[in-house]
């Protein structure tokens, strides 16, 4: 979130209240809503990244690697891991 306050709520759960700095991860096809608090503004920035291409192009890489004995398989686990984990940290430090 960049300005304002607002709400955000996954369905079934209790809603949660937003302030500015505020990051929220919303997994593909999670039922949900966010808006203004009713007395205020709301501005957000949201990011959406296409896991499946992200995730095959990063394994496809990966496994090239392996394949032709650039890194081993520990490694290659490592740098998934790291890699997506990084790809959070860049999209939080947008806000």
């Amino acid at each position: 979130m960049t300005s304002g306050r607002g709400w955000y709520q996954t369905w079934g759960e209790p809603a949660r209240e937003l302030h500015p700095g505020d990051v929220v991860e919303i997994p593909a096809d999670v039922k949900h809503w966010h808006g203004a608090a009713k007395d205020s503004r709301f501005s957000h920035l949201a990011v959406e990244i296409p896991a499946d291409f992200v995730e095959d192009r990063l394994h496809r890489l990966v496994r090239q690697a392996i394949e032709k004995d650039e890194i081993t398989m520990s490694r290659g686990a490592e740098i998934l891991r790291t890699d997506l984990e990084a790809m959070r940290d860049v999209v939080s430090s947008w806000v």
